[in-house]
């Protein structure tokens, strides 16, 4: 749990500093992991809306994480990182 002391209010008086302990953790640290966060959520939604190959793609790369092998791991990996090229056929 992570706690300040100084919170910033931006409102109808303008910007204002108040001493109290209610305020939202929005250090560097917290906005980075969100980004992150972000970033992998758009990458599956990507995959998911991006037909058929993708949604096989992800299935694939789920499957793939469910192994416990490394190396079925690291080709998921790949796969989703766009450094694995994977062909479909009719």
């Amino acid at each position: 749990v992570q706690n300040g002391l100084l919170e910033l209010h931006l409102g109808k008086k303008g910007v204002t500093i108040n001493v109290g302990m209610g305020g939202a953790d929005m250090s560097l640290g917290t906005i980075a992991g969100t980004m992150v966060g972000l970033s992998e959520t758009i990458s599956i939604l990507r995959m998911r809306l991006g037909g058929i190959e993708g949604r096989s793609n992800l299935n694939a790369i789920n499957q793939l994480g469910y192994t416990k092998n490394k190396e079925n791991w690291e080709l998921g990996i790949r796969i989703k990182t766009d450094k694995q090229g994977v062909e479909y056929e009719e």
